[in-house]
Formats: C-alpha cells, sequence, structure tokens
C-alpha cells in the first residue's frame, strides 16, 4: 500500500508541475479599459490573482467612465463596465458575462439628516443638492433614470469626475450624491450610506472578445473563478 500511495503522490506532484508549467507558457499583453467602480471593487484583487497564476502576461489598465470605455473598446481586450441605457448590445465579436447584481445607494455626511435613515425615499431628493459624476458615468445615468421614473427631474449644479471627487466633496458638505453599494470601509470613511426606495439596481459587466488569446480566455476564466458565489450585502 505504501508503494501505491507514494505512486500517487508522485503523480499529484508531476499534475502540479505540469499545470504551473502550462501556466508559465502562457504569455502576451492585455488591454483593460475599466468603468471606476470595477476598477475600485473588481480589478486590484484580480490582476494581482491573475498575476499570481500567469506572471508571464502583462496587464495594462485604463480607467475611464462606462460610456468611454466602451466607445475605445477597439483599443482593448477587455472592458468591464456598469450596465445602461446608453451600452448597446455588443456586436457578435464580443462577449457579455453579467458579473455582480448589486443597487445604487446615497452617501452623505455623517451630521446630515438624511444619514439618522438606513433607507430613504426617492422623492426625498427633490430638495436635495446632489454631486454627481460627469456624463457618461453608468452611476450617473442609473440614477437619473430611477429619479426620472420618480417625476423627479434634477438640475446638474455639480458634476465631478471620478469617485474619489465625488466622495471628497460630500465629505466638504456639498450635498449627498450616488455611489455603488460596493464601496469599501475604507471609502466609507467619514461618510454614511444610505439605501434607497424604490432600490436602483446596478450591474457590473465584463465584455470581451471572442475569439480571443490564450492570455485572454485564461483572465476571463480567472474573473469568474474569483467572483463565483459572491453575493452582494
Amino acid at each position: 500500500m505504501d508503494g501505491y500511495g507514494e505512486q500517487i503522490e508522485a503523480l499529484i506532484q508531476e499534475a502540479r508541475l505540469l499545470r504551473q508549467h502550462t501556466h508559465d507558457l502562457i504569455l502576451g499583453n492585455l488591454k483593460i479599459l475599466a468603468s471606476q467602480t470595477n476598477a475600485e471593487f473588481i480589478l486590484p484583487r484580480l490582476i494581482s490573482a491573475f498575476h499570481e497564476a500567469y506572471p508571464a502576461v502583462n496587464v495594462e489598465l485604463t480607467t475611464v467612465n462606462s460610456r468611454e470605455a466602451w466607445a475605445n473598446r477597439a483599443e482593448a481586450d477587455l472592458v468591464f463596465l456598469e450596465n445602461s441605457q446608453n451600452v448597446l448590445k455588443p456586436p457578435a465579436e464580443w462577449q457579455q458575462d453579467h458579473l455582480i447584481e448589486t443597487e445604487i445607494v446615497l452617501i452623505a455626511r455623517p451630521d446630515h439628516p438624511l444619514a439618522q435613515q438606513d433607507v430613504v425615499a426617492l422623492d426625498v431628493l427633490r430638495e436635495e443638492t446632489i454631486v454627481w459624476r460627469e456624463e457618461g458615468s453608468g452611476i450617473r445615468e442609473h440614477a437619473l433614470n430611477a429619479l426620472h421614473q420618480q417625476g423627479i427631474f434634477p438640475e446638474v449644479h455639480y458634476a465631478l469626475s471620478g469617485l474619489s471627487a465625488v466622495r471628497d466633496a460630500v465629505r466638504y458638505g456639498l450635498g449627498v450624491a450616488f455611489a455603488s453599494a460596493l464601496v469599501s470601509p475604507h471609502q466609507q470613511q467619514d461618510l454614511a450610506v444610505i439605501r434607497l426606495c424604490p432600490a436602483i439596481p446596478h450591474t457590473l459587466s465584463m465584455v470581451y472578445r471572442t475569439p480571443g488569446s490564450t492570455a485572454l480566455e485564461a483572465f476571463v476564466h480567472k474573473t469568474h473563478e474569483l467572483l463565483m458565489g459572491y453575493k452582494s450585502a
């Protein structure tokens, strides 16, 4: 029996070495365009995990908003975006996978009156100063569509480029803002996170070329492996 055990262990070790050798053989370059929510929440962990498995593949990430990511897809191998009405169904040479279903929330200073509530109705926002993302942002378009459906047509007085700028503006008391519920504890620092009613759905998706290179196929597989079973809080 000991002999069989040693043979099995040797075969397992051989399989591990073969797998590592196969990973080392995957070479190439990947260009990724990503919306800011994807770039903050998904891609740092994903690129790190991918590099550990496939160290010979170079990855270049450019962060833009969803509209810009889709408009410039010809420059990339993968596009990570937030579904919104201006993003059309991908053409035949692209495959779209939905990754995470979550929702949009409101962020405010802890001393803001709305911060005392766990959930607020969209109608309450008629009288609020809202700090918006720039045009082309998936979060902005989702939120505006939801408000329009409630008969609310806010004027956009403040539009800032990037999640960090919006969060800082809220911290300094400029107003409240919409953000993804995926905001991390670090990003929530000095901010209250408030759910909305009705909820505003928010979907993060990955769009990639088909057929793709071996490196691209490996990245897509690693993405699904990393996010498998994820449930938004």
